[in-house]
């Protein structure tokens, strides 16, 4: 991980740190939407979030952030061979905000 900023210019490295803040905030914003507002009043969403809101509603037990990391790997996969290799990890990191997100905001 230190090769990898070595690398980057530092005009670069802020550009990477600003983008990874923007994208966490935004996936944290989408998990406090779906844990404080989606669950609770039984609302659906659009695209994957929506399939893991029926599954969770048919099967309370299964977590929402597993279901969410289970089903984004055939997504994570296709943008790896068809997109590239920086939208893979931007995306690696607003799935982990969007996943973890749900476990972590309590919200009434």
């Amino acid at each position: 991980m230190k090769s990898l900023f070595r690398r980057l210019p530092l005009k670069s490295l802020k550009q990477v740190l600003w983008n990874l803040f923007l994208i966490s905030l935004g996936s944290s914003l989408c998990a406090i939407a779906i844990n404080g507002i989606l669950i609770p009043q039984k609302f659906l969403s659009g695209g994957l979030t929506g399939l893991v809101l029926i599954i969770h509603y048919l099967v309370p037990s299964l977590p929402v952030a597993i279901l969410y990391a289970l089903l984004n790997v055939p997504v994570f996969a296709l943008g790896w061979m068809y997109v590239g290799r920086r939208f893979f990890l931007y995306s690696l990191a607003g799935i982990r905000c969007t996943g973890v997100g749900p476990c972590v905001v309590a919200c009434p």
